[in-house]
C-alpha cells in the first residue's frame, strides 16, 4: 500500500518543518510543490490531502483529483475554493477560524486610533515640514470617547475589537443579519436592522465580513457617502467588499473623512493604485493577522486539519459543513 501523500501547493517559503512533524506522526509524506519537479497539476491529481495558500481550486481543478480527501486552507477566507464542487465530491474542505483574533482586532484598533490621531500625518509632517508647521494640523480632531463605532458582521474578531474599542470609550453597534440580537448586546454593542441604518450612526465603520457574490462591491457611492464627511472606513477583512473607484472618489470629493486599509481588490497593492497617494488613508500590507505566535498556531491547525481526516478522525474547523450528510 503507497504512503499518504499531502501537496503543498503554494507560499511555504521553502519552510514547512512543523506541518512535516505533524503528518509524519501518521506516516503521511508531505510534498512541497514549489520545490518539486513534478507539474503541480500531477502532485495534486494523486494527492490525499492538500493544502493550499492562494492557488485557485475552481471546479476543473476539483474534479481532476483523483485520490483527495481534505482541501486544508492556510487561512479564514476560502474564496479560491468551490466550496460546491469539493462538496460533491466529498472532500472535506477547512480553513483555520481563529488563529489570529488578538493581531487582527489589535490592527483594527492600530488603524483607527492612527486614523482619529492623525499619527501618521503628523510624523510625516513634523519630519518634512519641522515642528510649529506640523503642530497647527491639529484642527478638526475629535476626541474618541463618546463615538460610535459600527460593525459590518460580528464574528469573533469584530467581537474582540468591539470589547477594545468600548474599553477606548466607543459606544458600538452592530450589523449583522446571521447573529443572533441577543449575542451582539452581550457584547455590549446596539444590534441595528440595516446596513444603511448603521452607516448613518457610526463615526468609525469596521468591516468584517467574508468576500462573497453577496459582499463583493457591498460598499460603493452611495453606502460611502451614507458615513459622512467626518466618518471614516476601516477593512482587514476582504479588499474585494469595497469598491475601490468609489471610495477614492468619496475621499477626494470630502464625503468621508478617510480610510485605514489592510486589504485591497487587488493584491499585491499595485503601484499604480490612486490610493497610494491620498494622505487621508492609511494603508498597511495585508499583514493584520501576523505575529510569531499567530504564524505558529496558523501552521499548526493547518497539518491537524488534514492529519484529522487522513486518520479517520472526526474533521476540524470543516467550511462544507453539508459534507456530513453525503458520507453518512
Amino acid at each position: 500500500m503507497e504512503p499518504l501523500s499531502v501537496v503543498y501547493t503554494d507560499n511555504s517559503k521553502g519552510g514547512l518543518d512543523i506541518e512535516r512533524k505533524i503528518l509524519n506522526e501518521i506516516g503521511v509524506e508531505l510534498i512541497d510543490a514549489e520545490l518539486s519537479d513534478r507539474p503541480i497539476e500531477e502532485l495534486i491529481r494523486q494527492a490525499d490531502g492538500i493544502i493550499v495558500s492562494q492557488m485557485e481550486f475552481d471546479r476543473e481543478v476539483i474534479e481532476s483529483l483523483e485520490k483527495c480527501q481534505v482541501i486544508s486552507r492556510t487561512g479564514i477566507g476560502f474564496e479560491n475554493i468551490d466550496l460546491e464542487a469539493a462538496t460533491e465530491r466529498k472532500i472535506y474542505v477547512s480553513n483555520v477560524p481563529d488563529y489570529c483574533i488578538p493581531e487582527v482586532s489589535d490592527h483594527t484598533i492600530g488603524l483607527i486610533l492612527t486614523l482619529e490621531r492623525r499619527i501618521t500625518c503628523f510624523d510625516r509632517d513634523l519630519r518634512r515640514e519641522g515642528w510649529k508647521e506640523a503642530r497647527l494640523k491639529w484642527e478638526g480632531m475629535r476626541r474618541i470617547e463618546g463615538q460610535t463605532i459600527g460593525f459590518v458582521a460580528f464574528g469573533q474578531i469584530p467581537k474582540e475589537v468591539c470589547r477594545k474599542a468600548i474599553a477606548l470609550g466607543f459606544e458600538a453597534m452592530a450589523y449583522d443579519p446571521y447573529v443572533d440580537p441577543e449575542e451582539v448586546m452581550m457584547a455590549g454593542a446596539k444590534c441595528v436592522e440595516t446596513l444603511e441604518d448603521l452607516l448613518k450612526k457610526s463615526d468609525v465603520v469596521s468591516l468584517h465580513v467574508p468576500l462573497t457574490n453577496e459582499t463583493r462591491g457591498m460598499i460603493g457611492k452611495r453606502e460611502l457617502e451614507f458615513i459622512g464627511e467626518n466618518g471614516f472606513i476601516i477593512n482587514t477583512s476582504r479588499g474585494g467588499v469595497i469598491d475601490e473607484d468609489s471610495l477614492v472618489w468619496a475621499i477626494e470629493e470630502g464625503k468621508i473623512a478617510g480610510a485605514g486599509l489592510d486589504v485591497y481588490e487587488d493584491e499585491p497593492f499595485r503601484e499604480d493604485n490612486p490610493l497610494k497617494n491620498i494622505e487621508k488613508v492609511v494603508l498597511t500590507p495585508h499583514v493584520a493577522f501576523r505575529s510569531i505566535e499567530s504564524e505558529l498556531a496558523q501552521r499548526e491547525i493547518i497539518a491537524n486539519n488534514v492529519k484529522a481526516v487522513l486518520e479517520g478522525k472526526g474533521p476540524i474547523n470543516i467550511v462544507n459543513k453539508e459534507i456530513f450528510s453525503l458520507k453518512g
